[in-house]
């Protein structure tokens, strides 16, 4: 991941990407769909597991080097905490909707890290946001290219800009 930025960015779409990127090990390749939907069975859907994952998470991102880098309020954390439990209830919907605008690849082959920005924006789009589609795709292209790799911005706009359009 590169270094953060200081870049204006919804602070709770920057929360859930990195809670879901460190919690679902979106850095390893490696890493299967079967592994995440256990993942989500066995952490999110136990509020004591994901309330614990939560606090140890909230732990990491308070350690002095990320500290300055990214801060969020509790209204914005409460505001992540709904978003995540409500993107990953959803995961077989969205990924679906996904999908359908995946031009040139599959989801298996798509980045895992771009998967989780795929599915925050079409969560947000879909979900009673279209109205704000645009500032929507905007804030997760502005995520991607913090913590994105180089591609990821563009895929990511692509891929938001034609799911936004067919919502229409």
């Amino acid at each position: 991941m590169k270094t953060p930025s200081k870049r204006n960015l919804n602070p709770a779409y920057e929360y859930t990407f990195l809670f879901l990127h460190q919690f679902f090990g979106a850095g390893d390749r490696n890493f299967k769909e079967e592994q995440f939907l256990k993942k989500i069975e066995e952490n999110i859907f136990n509020k004591e597991n994901f309330n614990h994952k939560l606090s140890d998470f909230d732990f990491s991102i308070n350690e002095p080097e990320t500290r300055d880098a990214f801060k969020i309020l509790t209204k914005e954390k409460k505001d992540a905490k709904i978003l995540i439990t409500s993107l990953t209830k959803s995961y077989t919907d969205l990924k679906s909707n996904i999908e359908k605008f995946l031009r040139s690849t599959e989801w298996k082959k798509v980045d895992p890290q771009d998967k989780i920005f795929l599915l925050i924006g079409t969560h947000e789009i879909i979900n009673g946001k279209k109205n704000k589609g645009a500032k929507i795709i905007n804030n997760i292209i502005e995520i991607a290219k913090k913590y994105g790799d180089e591609g990821s911005a563009p895929f990511i706009n692509g891929v938001l800009d034609h799911l936004f359009k067919a919502q229409k």
